[in-house]
């Protein structure tokens, strides 16, 4: 199923066995003192496809962009990238495969979009 489902009805911690895809979640479980932010989601993007991820403050959405960036680990679930579990990447690996712009970068002043573009690059110059 391409897009975005939640488990309706259910917050059973069961794992999903996921078929290979450009990047895909499995049974994602997060929260915050106590609280469930992310609950249960299955994710599948394919290759070409734009996706949206909206709701209103507070539901999840930059959480979950965290824990498709492996910038956080969720509690449960499966992120996999090209079929291979994200905690199996290391960083210069991911860095050269998944990128990220925030919606707020803080950026000096004076930098341009291209400038921006040319930073994410940065993985694909070998420097490091």
């Amino acid at each position: 199923m391409t897009g975005m489902m939640h488990r309706n009805g259910t917050s059973s911690r069961t794992q999903v066995e996921c078929l290979p895809a450009p990047l895909e979640s499995c049974g994602l479980y997060f929260g915050f003192d106590r609280r469930r932010v992310i609950d249960g989601i299955d994710l599948r993007l394919e290759v070409g496809k734009l996706i949206g991820v909206i709701g209103p403050n507070g539901a999840g959405k930059s959480t979950l962009v965290r824990l498709l960036s492996g910038i956080l680990r969720p509690e449960l679930g499966q992120i996999r990238i090209d079929g291979r579990d994200l905690g199996t990447w290391g960083q210069a690996e991911l860095a050269r495969n998944l990128a990220v712009v925030p919606q707020d970068p803080e950026l000096p002043d004076g930098f341009t979009a291209w400038e921006l573009v040319m930073m994410g690059r940065t993985p694909h110059a070998g420097l490091f």
